[in-house]
C-alpha cells in the first residue's frame, strides 16, 4: 500500500485532540503545544536581527539546529505511537515511505503545506508551497536576502535521520539540509535539499 496523504490528513484530523489548561496536548506519544506560530517566528527573526548581518551564518546554524533536535525527538515519539501504528504504519513499506508519511503528518497538523519531490538513501528534495516562516517574514519584514525557513530545514534533516540513519537516538546529524529557494526571497515556493553528511 502506498502512502496516502489524504487518508493521513483525514485520520489525524479526526483524532480527538484537546489541550489542557496549560495548552499541552498528549498526542502521538509526545506532548504537542498549542501556541501561536507568529510568536515563534518573531522570536527567531528578532534573534537573528539582534545578532546582526555579521552573524547571519551562525544564527542560521543555531536556529536550524534547534528545529533539528526538536523534530528528531518529536517525530521519534510520533513514529512509535499507537496512532502511527494504527493509522500510518500499514502504509509504510520502506524508509522513503516513512519520510512521506511524516510530511503528511506535518501537513495535517498545519505546520506547512509541503511535499517530498525526490528521495533516496543519500538525499531528498522537499518543496513547501506554504511555509509559515517565509510567509510571516515576507509579511512583517519584507524581502529577505537569505533563506528563513529554519524549522522546515531542521525537520527535513530529522525526518531523513529517523528514516535512513542509525536507530534512535544514534542517527541524529546523519543528514544536513540547505534551503535553496525561499518565498521570503521572492521565490514562489521554498525548496530544500537534504544530503547525507560524510563524517
Amino acid at each position: 500500500m502506498a502512502v496516502n496523504e489524504q487518508v493521513i490528513v483525514g485520520g489525524v484530523s479526526q483524532l480527538q485532540v484537546h489541550g489542557d489548561e496549560h495548552g499541552l496536548m498528549p498526542f502521538f506519544n509526545v506532548y504537542l503545544t498549542n501556541g501561536a506560530s507568529s510568536l515563534y517566528n518573531r522570536m527567531n527573526f528578532e534573534f537573528e536581527r539582534a545578532l546582526g548581518p555579521g552573524m547571519q551564518k551562525e544564527a542560521t546554524k543555531v536556529l536550524i539546529n534547534c528545529a533539528h533536535v526538536c523534530a528528531y525527538n518529536t517525530f521519534n515519539g510520533i513514529q512509535t505511537s499507537p496512532e502511527w501504528a494504527g493509522l500510518i504504519q500499514p502504509m509504510v513499506e520502506n524508509p522513503a515511505d516513512k519520510v512521506r508519511a511524516s510530511v503528511a503528518v506535518c501537513n495535517a497538523l498545519g505546520w506547512a503545506k509541503w511535499s517530498v519531490q525526490e528521495i533516496n538513501a543519500d538525499q531528498a528534495r522537499f518543496v513547501a508551497e506554504r511555509g509559515y516562516e517565509s510567509e510571516y517574514y515576507a509579511q512583517h519584514y519584507g524581502k529577505s536576502d537569505h533563506p528563513v525557513c529554519y524549522v522546515l530545514a531542521g525537520v527535513a534533516s530529522a525526518l531523513m535521520d529517523l528514516s535512513f540513519g542509525l536507530p534512535f537516538p544514534d542517527g541524529m546529524y546523519t543528514f544536513d539540509t540547505e534551503e535553496v529557494a525561499c518565498h521570503a526571497m521572492g521565490s514562489r515556493v521554498c525548496e530544500f535539499v537534504t544530503r547525507r553528511v560524510n563524517r
